[in-house]
């Protein structure tokens, strides 16, 4: 009797423990070591940036000054990547930029006519594009975008310009003017890029070779070189 009992109870906890065995979740091992293509550091990238810089350089011709600290550089779009190697990258943007120039009021100003007002500004609306090299400047940065040089171009379509003005007359009332379906000015513009990164941040300076104006129209050239700073969403 006590050896068939002793055998009940040895065959219970086989039962048991056999049932203990039984796999509840399974794991392909191999799908976890498969590298990702997409990120800061993979084969390719993708995100939005945002940048705002300051014109710098002299007008080509009298009477044009204009007032540099309330003029600048708006962009906003989204920049490509595709990681050739741990060194070196190439990439593609795209994006809006707004390029606006405060018209200087004063005695001298014949641009672009001669009347004066209290307040004066052009903003040239600009869909852009550009292509550029990548040069890495971190061996070792893990999943980041690191620190690095961007050395590449542009190509951007002036789709409008809007000349803004505004005077406060002598009963105190403001008049605002904006003026568009202008013709004095080129809708195709090409320049350089130059940028330098350290990671989200990133400083940038911008020459355009191209002239804002036509000709024909005899008006003085405004600053080509825009400095500032970009930040990556990523």
């Amino acid at each position: 009797m006590k050896n068939t009992c002793l055998l009940l109870l040895i065959s219970c906890f086989l039962f048991l423990s056999g049932n203990a065995q039984e796999v509840l979740l399974h794991e392909e091992v191999t799908a976890d070591t498969v590298k990702p293509t997409f990120g800061p550091n993979y084969r390719n990238f993708l995100h939005s940036f945002m940048a705002y810089g300051a014109v710098f350089g002299g007008t080509e011709g009298p009477g044009s000054a204009i007032r540099y600290g309330n003029s600048g550089d708006f962009l906003f779009g989204v920049r490509y990547k595709y990681r050739v190697s741990n060194f070196f990258a190439l990439g593609a943007e795209a994006y809006y930029r707004s390029l606006f120039y405060s018209i200087k009021q004063d005695s001298l100003k014949t641009f672009p006519d001669t009347l004066l007002n209290d307040k004066e500004r052009l903003t040239f609306h600009n869909l852009s594009a550009g292509l550029y090299l990548r040069f890495n400047l971190e061996k070792k940065r893990g999943n980041r975008v690191g620190n690095f040089i961007d050395l590449g171009g542009y190509g951007e379509w002036t789709f409008r310009l809007t000349h803004f003005t505004r005077n406060k007359l002598p009963d105190g009332s403001t008049v605002r003017s904006n003026r568009t379906g202008l013709n004095y000015y080129n809708a195709l513009n090409y320049g350089v890029i130059a940028r330098l990164g350290f990671n989200r941040w990133i400083f940038f300076a911008s020459w355009r070779f191209s002239d804002l104006f036509k000709e024909s129209k005899n008006l003085a050239e405004l600053p080509r070189l825009t400095v500032g700073v970009q930040i990556g969403f990523y």
